[in-house]
């Protein structure tokens, strides 16, 4: 993104080309440092008069517009600290003591560098304390999740959701969902088409075994669950379904947390687009397919079950005005999860390398 930088006075501007990240580096100086000896002078006005206590670094601006901000004045403190003047204001550098100090014991093996590797080491991110923690990587977790609960059941792939909470950080969401279905119940009073399409989908799942009813709907403290809130998506002209189905898993109650915000996303195993479209002119024909409801076609473990249930009900909208809500739950993974697409094309691809 392009972004005009300036200081106070307007005298500098700047328009200049960031990269967003989520985080620069950690906090900067990383503890708080000890200035009640330190006499800064008045006239000296600070581009960051806070500049001793930890906190984040919102903006890296790299060597070319460093050059260009800084002046020739400098103003020595002492032996230890000083002062240069930029056109954001004065910026300290130097050695300050830690407002308090810890004393830590530690070993220490030392291994002799080589020049190129010392010089490698120094321009890897990690040297500015901003690469990824590599035992924390998003998507090994999910990845190693996924490897080490999928099965192969009568023919069906079941998976289990890769969850990066415990499963009791999740409220229910129940509230919401109810609200919510009161307010499709409203819209399908008015369109009878629409109720119609609606009822049909979610008999089709019935008959497929792609949802269940749920028989005891008393809450257990001990197995969380989620209800997923859903609508209807109309999209005119479509050559197949006309209506579908759409469940929110990024649905939440007040300060607490959606199915998705539980879940890891996973890695884009999809194919590249460019190697996609290179080989469809490697030969004279080319052959595309499609896997009908392939989401559902892969069976949802039965511990994670309860996490996909949703509110329906068997009441006519124009006959009834408050309906009598039924508790379903999915057996297959579901289009809405944020999961879904990487459990699908790990799937796949587990199915194709065994």
């Amino acid at each position: 993104m392009n972004t005009l930088i300036s200081n106070k006075s307007g005298s500098f501007r700047e328009n200049i080309e960031f990269f967003v990240t989520e985080k620069i580096t950690g906090l900067t100086p990383s503890v708080a440092l000890d200035v009640s000896e330190i006499k800064i002078p008045e006239f000296l006005e600070l581009s960051d008069p806070y500049f001793y206590e930890a906190k984040e670094i919102h903006a890296l601006l790299n060597a070319d517009i460093f050059f260009r901000i800084i002046k020739d004045n400098v103003y020595k403190v002492n032996e230890e600290l000083l002062f240069r003047e930029t056109e954001f204001g004065w910026v300290t550098g130097g050695r300050l003591q830690e407002t308090k100090t810890n004393n830590f014991s530690c070993y220490l093996f030392k291994d002799n560098y080589s020049i190129e590797e010392t010089l490698k080491l120094f321009f890897e991110l990690e040297s500015l304390g901003i690469k990824d923690d590599p035992c924390y990587r998003e998507d090994d977790q999910a990845m190693n999740v996924f490897k080490e609960t999928v099965q192969n059941n009568n023919n069906w792939y079941v998976v289990e959701l890769p969850f990066l909470k415990h499963w009791n950080e999740l409220s229910d969401n129940f509230s919401v969902a109810k609200q919510r279905f009161h307010s499709l119940w409203r819209r399908l009073k008015r369109d009878k088409t629409l109720y119609t399409q609606y009822k049909e989908t979610i008999q089709d799942y019935l008959n497929q075994g792609i949802i269940e009813k749920v028989k005891n709907i008393e809450t257990n403290e001990c197995k969380p669950m989620y209800y997923l809130p859903h609508q209807a998506i109309k999209k005119e002209g479509r050559v197949t379904t006309s209506t579908r189905i759409v469940f929110d898993a990024a649905s939440h109650q007040a300060n607490e947390l959606s199915l998705n915000d539980c879940l890891w996303p996973g890695p884009n195993l999809n194919p590249n687009l460019l190697d996609v479209l290179i080989n469809f002119r490697l030969n004279r024909v080319a052959i595309s397919s499609d896997i009908r409801q392939a989401f559902l076609q892969i069976c949802l473990a039965d511990k994670h079950k309860d996490f996909v249930r949703f509110l329906w009900t068997d009441s006519n909208p124009r006959i009834e005005k408050n309906p009598t809500l039924q508790v379903y739950r999915f057996n297959r993974v579901i289009f809405g999860v944020n999961s879904s697409p990487f459990l699908l094309a790990a799937t796949i691809k587990y199915h194709r390398e065994i």
